[in-house]
């Protein structure tokens, strides 16, 4: 690509390096900007890959907003920034990508999307996950009824993050809790294969059950979701971040099932998914990504802006599919009472 779209970064933590990473890897794009709350820390990112004067580096979130030749914005920021950040980068007439969730609830996704929609720039939530040829691989399968009639899905996504009240996982203040870590992705997958039964890109719950664990510092420690589609379709989704899971996904069909293990996380050795059909020996395929999972995210970013395009094709998020997700997390919340101060506003 000629003229590579320029990347700010919101944000120096763990994710931020990892995207950073991989911007160097992407033929659409290129790190221009780094911007954190301090100007130390903005000054020390990078220091193991970057050299002092690769970028840009911006001791506040506006300054880097206001850079002239930043195009694009990826949102690394704790969960209660999202909203906020994402709004402040629409009005700066910047494309954005952000880390999932996309806000700490639906109401500010909504106004979220209508900034972009304002100021007619690209917007995506960040699932990684979904920008993986794996999942179109299961697309491709559902769609080819390689199971049948969907009927049920089971996914889990936990980790024991270490029992730190301080850390923004366990940390109410910095939209701690499974729900909106990890339980964001069984549920945008449910939702990607409830719709893809039903001949759509995403479907919606249309009930919800729910019980967990919250703990002392009013988050979701651990929980499970019953979770009704239409057209019978069910789903069992577990989140955890204070106890392992297996991290599997599971679809069972009225002819066989899916399995794939890890496909929350792109796998060095390729991504596995297991075909077990009636009558049949059970197979399994090995799906590699052509780059760093990241990069792919970058790069159908790009591909986007520079098709003029606002969202992103499935099974990346598209807005309605963002808003959908958002709205179906709120329903966990409430079933385990979890709430946030944005819940208040």
């Amino acid at each position: 690509m000629a003229n590579k779209l320029q990347w700010g970064i919101l944000g120096t933590g763990a994710i931020a390096t990892t995207f950073a990473k991989a911007l160097r890897h992407s033929s659409t794009g290129s790190l221009a900007a780094v911007a954190s709350r301090t100007p130390q820390t903005a000054a020390a990112f990078g220091s193991d890959f970057l050299r002092a004067d690769d970028i840009c580096r911006c001791g506040s979130y506006d300054e880097l907003l206001a850079k002239p030749e930043v195009q694009a914005i990826y949102i690394a920021t704790p969960h209660p920034t999202h909203a906020r950040l994402a709004i402040a980068a629409a009005r700066a007439g910047k494309h954005i990508l952000c880390e999932k969730p996309l806000a700490i609830n639906a109401h500010e996704a909504r106004a979220v999307v209508a900034a972009a929609k304002q100021h007619n720039v690209f917007l995506m939530e960040a699932f990684m996950y979904r920008c993986h040829p794996v999942v179109r691989r299961l697309v491709q399968l559902l769609q080819q009824n390689a199971i049948g009639q969907v009927l049920a899905i089971q996914a889990n996504f936990g980790f024991q993050s270490g029992g730190n009240y301080h850390s923004r996982l366990l940390n109410g203040d910095l939209g701690g809790g499974g729900i909106l870590d990890v339980g964001c992705y069984t549920m945008s997958l449910a939702r990607l294969v409830a719709g893809t039964a039903t001949g759509e890109p995403f479907a919606n719950p249309t009930a919800l059950h729910a019980s967990g664990y919250v703990g002392p510092s009013g988050v979701d420690e651990w929980t499970f979701a019953n979770v009704q589609f239409s057209g019978g379709i069910a789903a069992a989704l577990g989140c955890a971040v204070s106890c392992e899971m297996n991290n599997q996904v599971h679809i069972f069909g009225s002819e066989g099932r899916i399995e794939i293990p890890w496909l929350w996380i792109p796998q060095p050795t390729g991504n596995r998914i297991m075909l077990h059909r009636r009558n049949h020996k059970p197979s399994e395929e090995i799906v590699n990504a052509p780059a760093d999972v990241y990069t792919l995210e970058a790069d159908i970013v790009a591909a986007a802006v520079n098709a003029g395009q606002q969202q992103a094709a499935a099974p990346a998020m598209s807005w309605a599919d963002t808003l959908g997700n958002m709205h179906a997390l709120d329903q966990w919340r409430a079933c385990l009472g979890v709430t946030y101060a944005a819940d208040k506003k």
